[in-house]
């Protein structure tokens, strides 16, 4: 399972402004896309960003932590998580079609 989909125990889980309480990234992303721009906002000021701190923190990955930092808008962020979802898989295609195929 990768850190994208680990779900995390009660006690480390996300809980929005609006009492909503997310146990993953992919969470996180689903949940993203209804989520009011006031309750975004709440989470991600000029001083913090929750929602980095949280992947950081808890889910342990840096690289996808450092990006959500920098997106500044509830848009840039659901850019941000469907490229982080999008690259292993793009990256299994590209293993797969790599692989020399076998003759019948």
């Amino acid at each position: 399972m990768s850190k994208l989909d680990q779900i995390v125990d009660q006690g480390s889980a996300f809980f929005l402004q609006n009492g909503k309480v997310l146990n993953s990234v992919r969470e996180l992303y689903d949940e993203i896309h209804s989520m009011p721009e006031a309750v975004y906002f709440h989470h991600v000021t000029a001083e913090r960003n929750d929602f980095s701190n949280w992947v950081k923190d808890v889910i342990e990955d840096k690289s996808l932590a450092d990006k959500i930092a920098k997106a500044g808008t509830p848009i840039v962020l659901k850019e941000t998580l469907a490229a982080a979802f999008e690259k292993p898989v793009a990256s299994a295609i590209k293993k797969t079609a790599a692989k020399p195929r076998k003759k019948a």
